[in-house]
């Protein structure tokens, strides 16, 4: 996230912002702790099971979206347009077109760049977590006959 305009005016409220149209994101959250929303969301993640070869029922926009579309509208965080903290939409950047500025507008507080910086390390976990399972692998052939 890019951040372009102080965030004073978000402080001591509860929110969020959609990413397109239909879909909540992540990027930036404002809450309390223990409120519902905050709530829900760890309930859902605690129930889920990570699994490295399975990463879109983990995908955050999709449950958080899922989950505010479950609430009462009085119990939701404020949801702030795109425009506010992501102006740049995701589709944009598939050809490596990172030039946000022709997407800000005069709400445009932050801008999530889509640069996909945490990559590097889901690889490493990946290389990491298969050499472990091979690793098991060799010893429960050792052990297991």
């Amino acid at each position: 996230m890019l951040v372009l305009k102080n965030f004073d005016k978000y402080l001591y409220t509860e929110f969020i912002g959609k990413e397109n149209e239909t879909t909540i994101s992540a990027g930036i959250i404002g809450t309390d702790a223990g409120s519902f929303f905050i709530n829900k969301a760890i309930e859902l993640y605690d129930s889920l099971t990570f699994d490295i070869n399975n990463l879109q029922k983990l995908s955050i926009p999709q449950n958080l979206t899922k989950i505010i579309n479950e609430m009462e509208p009085s119990q939701r965080p404020k949801i702030y347009p795109s425009d506010v903290f992501y102006p740049l939409p995701m589709e944009a950047t598939v050809e490596g077109n990172f030039n946000y500025k022709p997407y800000l507008t005069n709400n445009s507080v932050a801008v999530h760049l889509w640069n996909a910086s945490w990559l590097d390390e889901l690889n490493e976990y990946r290389k990491q977590s298969s050499g472990i399972r091979k690793y098991w692998n060799i010893i429960k052939a050792h052990i297991i006959k």
